[in-house]
């Protein structure tokens, strides 16, 4: 039996101990681009993985996935490894679209009679798989088979079919939270990408938010006077001389920085781990916003953008205590 040890935002396989795992931050695991395979998750019922036999009426290796949240998004699917083979826009049959804490995430939540609009994905079963290993980072989800309305870019309804669906048994005790501004636009994004209804795309317009940070309220690491400015040949030399098993030298919004909180950190093991000089190129996929884009190079990146991160860097609970230590001649796109 294996555990899953989901404390990064990528999954990795470790051999089952009496370790306890970090459940928090779970969506940063929905926006990693990387999910590796997963066994069994041994005797933990909690973290147990999504059991699942639904097939697609036509083609046993396929299967049609109502998305409700961020897999409504291009991107967002595209960073997670998913490529469906065919997307409508289509309506979720006796069930109503609700946003939970503490995340604000979305969830299906079964109610007879109801309905609300998403898209629907035909994907491989291995992808539905990854998807599984995915959602079950989420306490209680479980994937489930509903009916759903297939629609043509007009609205008509086209035909009905079963659809997998996840959902949470316990959803009706649980407290309800706004949705971050960002994974609202993202869905937004997404829905009107693949033509979903535009009186949907309305109310989901209406929904109030957890707005994002003002610029003028950002957070930022002090830089010292005199601090000495960085090739990233020399920062890559400083990195092998000073960083040990627990620690991080990296760059962030132009700053040379050094992780000084509580070790171990799964955090900082995850970053010194992914050889990334730059924390801006690793962060931009796994927290995709529409705002700024998914810039792939340090240079692509705006002011904002890179100010905005910097800003979620600091204000993480799982992670905090860092020093600047120089400073490097970053290139902005703007």
């Amino acid at each position: 039996d294996y555990l899953v040890d989901y404390r990064s935002t990528y999954y990795r396989i470790v051999k089952q101990t009496s370790k306890t795992f970090d459940e928090h931050n779970f969506q940063d695991i929905h926006q990693s681009p990387n999910i590796v395979e997963m066994r069994t998750l041994g005797n933990d019922d909690r973290k147990k993985n999504i059991i699942s036999s639904q097939r697609s009426e036509d083609d046993d290796s396929l299967c049609w996935y109502f998305a409700i949240g961020s897999m409504m998004n291009r991107t967002s699917l595209k960073l997670r490894g998913i490529h469906p083979i065919e997307s409508k826009p289509g309506e979720l049959m006796d069930y109503e679209l609700s946003f939970f804490y503490p995340n604000g995430m979305a969830e299906a939540v079964p109610k007879k009679g109801s309905t609300f609009h998403g898209v629907v994905h035909k994907i491989s079963r291995d992808e539905m798989l990854k998807l599984d290993q995915i959602e079950s980072t989420q306490i209680g989800i479980e994937r489930k088979t509903a009916k759903a309305i297939l629609r043509n870019r007009e609205e008509f309804p086209t035909s009905t079919i079963n659809v997998s669906v996840y959902c949470r048994a316990d959803c009706m005790s649980r407290e309800l939270a706004k949705p971050p501004a960002r994974y609202l636009e993202i869905m937004i994004e997404g829905a009107i990408s693949y033509g979903v209804d535009e009186n949907f795309v309305t109310f989901l317009r209406s929904i109030e938010v957890e707005p994002r940070t003002r610029p003028e309220d950002y957070l930022s690491i002090e830089v010292p006077k005199g601090v000495r400015y960085y090739s990233l040949d020399e920062l890559k030399q400083t990195k092998k001389l000073l960083e040990t098993e627990d620690d991080l030298i990296i760059t962030i919004n132009g700053k040379v920085i050094r992780y000084t909180g509580p070790i171990p950190n799964a955090f900082v093991t995850f970053y010194r781990q992914s050889n990334s000089l730059h924390i801006e190129t690793v962060w931009a996929p796994l927290k995709y916003d529409p705002m700024f884009g998914c810039p792939e190079k340090l240079e692509h990146f705006s002011r904002r953008h890179t100010a905005d991160i910097e800003d979620q860097l600091l204000r993480r609970k799982d992670v905090h205590g860092w020093e600047c230590i120089g400073a490097i001649k970053q290139i902005y796109i703007d």
